[in-house]
């Protein structure tokens, strides 16, 4: 199964990275997730960005399962949402993106 290859290529290429250096768990769960995503994505072109504001956190799904430094998981919490890089932008300017959003569904 396609989907299955991936997840394993995915999994063993993020323990790869967290066996190269102890802070590397670190790096990637405190502010450095949107460049993980980065990385991902440009292995796996079809790489999606999910975001949740609360905890200020970005996961990637890759084929249905959703990965992180930590590994892959089925889902993220609730209000984690789809977003693209060109919405998000640098992470500077999340703060922004993510009142702007609420204000939409406020609206909406």
């Amino acid at each position: 199964m396609p989907g299955s290859q991936v997840r394993r290529d995915v999994e063993r290429f993020l323990e790869l990275l967290r066996d190269t250096h102890p802070s590397f768990r670190t790096i990637y769960t405190e502010g450095g997730c949107y460049h993980l995503h980065l990385i991902l994505r440009s292995i796996w072109p079809q790489a999606e960005l999910w975001y949740a504001f609360c905890p200020g956190h970005v996961w990637t799904r890759i084929d249905g399962v959703f990965f992180d430094i930590n590994g892959g998981r089925r889902s993220v919490p609730d209000y984690a949402m789809p977003a693209t890089v060109k919405e998000l932008g640098q992470p500077h300017r999340w703060k922004g993106w993510m009142l702007a959003m609420d204000d939409a569904k406020r609206v909406a």
